[in-house]
């Protein structure tokens, strides 16, 4: 697994509103949005240099030379494993008792992570 860089609490918070923006909109985000619409209390400048930044470690890119920056997958998956919150009710990986039949012990966790993100389909 690549090694994560630390982000300090600056760079998690403008990093966590850029994603949760772009999820809302699905539109590329800038520095003048977050500042309008998550009200830091730092200049656009400072943000366009932490989205800069983000952008070179690899968690947001920028599609268009002028446009807003895009969450990565590595961004993604930051957000959902350190910064996204956790709602209550929301239950812990499922345990599976196994391997699905007739498929070999490779697989012991594939029929949990299939059901979880609804891959299987069943009769209406």
């Amino acid at each position: 697994m690549a090694v994560r860089p630390h982000l300090s609490d600056r760079y998690q918070h403008i990093l966590k509103a850029t994603i949760q923006h772009y999820i809302a909109t699905a539109e590329p985000v800038g520095s003048k949005t977050l500042v309008e619409e998550y009200n830091f209390n730092f200049s656009s400048a400072t943000i366009r240099n932490a989205l800069g930044k983000l952008e070179k470690e690899g968690f947001l890119y920028q599609p268009h030379t002028s446009s807003g920056r895009i969450p990565s997958d590595w961004g993604y998956r930051l957000y959902v494993d350190e910064l996204m919150e956790r709602q209550q009710g929301v239950t812990a990986p499922c345990q599976t008792g196994g391997p699905l039949p007739g498929h070999g012990a490779n697989n012991a966790g594939l029929g949990c992570d299939a059901s979880r993100w609804g891959l299987f389909r069943t009769a209406a």
